[in-house]
């Protein structure tokens, strides 16, 4: 999966990473992919639930280092 975006929500706090989230998410069309790193695990937890309660998109995840990025498609 490779993005087309990035949003960079480390060191944002909550709820303001959700809303840049939500923002960068309705934004995207179909098919296209955005990466998003977070360095707080919670957040990536939510954002995930979020994503896959979403009726159209997908979400995978990769661990490098500290970092959780997140390759958020819209079907």
């Amino acid at each position: 999966m490779s993005a087309c975006a990035e949003l960079d929500l480390s060191g944002i706090v909550w709820p303001i990473c959700l809303l840049e989230f939500k923002r960068a998410f309705n934004r995207l069309k179909s098919k296209e992919i955005i990466e998003v790193l977070v360095q707080d695990p919670e957040v990536a937890e939510h954002l995930i639930v979020i994503v896959e309660q979403s009726e159209n998109g997908r979400i995978k995840r990769r661990k490098k280092g500290e970092t959780d990025h997140l390759f958020i498609q819209k079907d």
